[in-house]
């Protein structure tokens, strides 16, 4: 069983500074290894987003708790780059931790937060862009209804639209 949970800027400042209160704060164990290669490199940027907008919390990132096992361990993350824009698209991207990969944990996050975003009301279309060699990104992508929108010898773009944009 997989369980996500929106970022707040409190998790995220525990995230950032490696608090060791960051995996009581999100009911979570917390791998050595977090996090994903991926995310380091943004956590101060999402942080200071939410630190200076906390109503579009859910906005940015979420966590990826597994619960697999019995015992809730944070396996990745995922999230949007910002609340929708004017069309109602938002842009998404997501990681897991190398030892949750091949578990179908990506195609579960993908499915729960696309979910979410369409029972908003204020999303019409989601993307998501992969590296042209990420196959396994892209089946990820396909699997749970995305449709390739473009590519190039580096990227491809994928677009998922809510099925009934009135509901």
């Amino acid at each position: 069983m997989l369980k996500i949970i929106p970022v707040t800027a409190e998790t995220a400042k525990f995230e950032l500074e490696k608090n060791p209160g960051f995996g009581e704060a999100i009911g979570a164990e917390v791998p050595a290894n977090w996090p994903p290669e991926i995310l380091a490199d943004a956590l101060g940027y999402f942080y200071n987003l939410l630190r200076e907008n906390p109503q579009n919390t859910g906005w940015y990132g979420w966590y990826a708790i597994d619960e697999s096992s019995g015992k809730p361990v944070l396996a990745g993350s995922i999230g949007f780059f910002g609340p929708p824009d004017e069309n109602g698209i938002v842009e998404t991207g997501y990681s897991v931790l190398p030892q949750f990969q091949n578990r179908g944990l990506a195609s579960e996050m993908i499915r729960q937060l696309t979910n979410h975003a369409f029972s908003t009301g204020k999303v019409r279309f989601i993307e998501a862009e992969t590296d042209h060699d990420n196959t396994a990104s892209q089946k990820v992508l396909i699997r749970n209804g995305f449709r390739l929108i473009s590519a190039n010898n580096e990227k491809y773009r994928y677009r998922l639209e809510k099925a009934d944009p009135h509901n």
